[in-house]
């Protein structure tokens, strides 16, 4: 039996729980919160203890998913690190830098088993893609983007927070940066500019376009926003052999040895999940982490390498840094490559 401490009530906590319940030999034992009502709701349904520290979360667990505010992740996953447990982190990994390379540093030090959840990664559309790239169906590179708009789904939450918002850049994007990363490689160097359309809350940045350098020679296109009253979004690769565009429920490819365009559809799906009670706070959103977190139970399992790692998780935020950073001076700003996996 593999059990299993979570630190963090929010949402995605809950999102991880139903994910954890469906899965065999796997028990959650403790879960806390600085909120013990809310941890107490949370923890409930599922048989778990509750507690308002995440010391006796960790006593009890031989993994612990940590999904608190990602400006106060350190302090929990290095004291996760020093009592030699597996660990699975929501992204961003970090908001700063240097908390960013004492989570790194923390985990090579302990050399336990270290996991960023960039859940995208197990969508149907990201591994079509990945299998296109990795069988060099498209070739080399030569131009990926992602373009996704849509209205602010958090207002209600801990984004909001002034003592806990990070800015649209720091915390959604994410996902985007690493879905590049992971189907065309290390980024290089970043030009951006991000607007701020809340006037309460003037350090949330909420819409940003950016241009990436990579290292592969092609260039990645970044624009998001969730200042948006419509819904929009797409994901493409230009290769050198070959093209893919996300379109609908599907994707669009052609190699040039093809005649015609075909339209790859989505393959079966897991089965929508059971109905659940509401979440105890207001603003809370839902996602199915239900094959991402099997795959983190297997890798912890079988202690083979995660499928995202902490460096994974430091070259993003490296990423959305350098973006802001951008924005504000008005410049090119050079990266450091790290390699995807590393």
């Amino acid at each position: 039996m593999l059990k299993i401490g979570m630190i963090g009530a929010g949402a995605v906590a809950k999102s991880h729980l139903m994910a954890l319940r469906e899965i065999e030999g796997v028990q959650v034992t403790a879960l806390c919160d600085p909120v013990k009502e809310r941890a107490e709701a949370l923890a409930s349904p599922f048989g778990a203890l509750a507690f308002t520290e995440y010391e006796p979360v960790i006593e009890r667990a031989d993994a612990v998913w940590v999904c608190t505010p990602p400006s106060v992740r350190r302090e929990p996953v290095l004291a996760v690190a020093q009592a030699g447990r597996a660990v699975v982190m929501d992204k961003p990994i970090a908001t700063t830098a240097p908390d960013a390379a004492a989570i790194v540093e923390a985990v090579d030090r302990s050399r336990v088993l270290a996991i960023v959840n960039f859940s995208q990664r197990f969508g149907w559309l990201g591994r079509r893609m990945k299998a296109l790239v990795d069988s060099g169906s498209l070739g080399d590179v030569i131009s990926i983007w992602s373009h996704s708009i849509l209205p602010d789904p958090s207002h209600e939450s801990w984004r909001h927070d002034p003592r806990f918002a990070c800015g649209f850049t720091i915390e959604s994007l994410s996902h985007n940066i690493d879905q590049i990363r992971w189907l065309a490689g290390p980024i290089t160097a970043v030009v951006g500019r991000v607007s701020r359309t809340l006037p309460e809350l003037p350090a949330f940045d909420n819409t940003m376009s950016a241009l990436l350098a990579l290292q592969c020679g092609g260039t990645g296109v970044l624009h998001a926003s969730w200042a948006s009253t419509l819904n929009s979004g797409q994901t493409g690769i230009i290769g050198t052999r070959g093209t893919v565009v996300s379109s609908g429920r599907g994707l669009r490819f052609r190699a040039l040895e093809m005649q015609d365009e075909q339209l790859l559809e989505p393959e079966e799906t897991l089965p929508r999940m059971e109905p659940s009670t509401p979440h105890p706070h207001r603003g809370s959103l839902s996602w199915d982490f239900r094959v991402a977190d099997r795959c983190y139970v297997d890798c912890i399992r079988e202690q083979r390498p995660p499928p995202a790692t902490v460096r994974d998780g430091q070259a993003a935020l490296e990423v959305s840094l350098a973006i802001l950073r951008s924005s504000e001076r008005g410049e090119i700003v050079p990266l450091e490559p790290i390699a995807v996996g590393a």
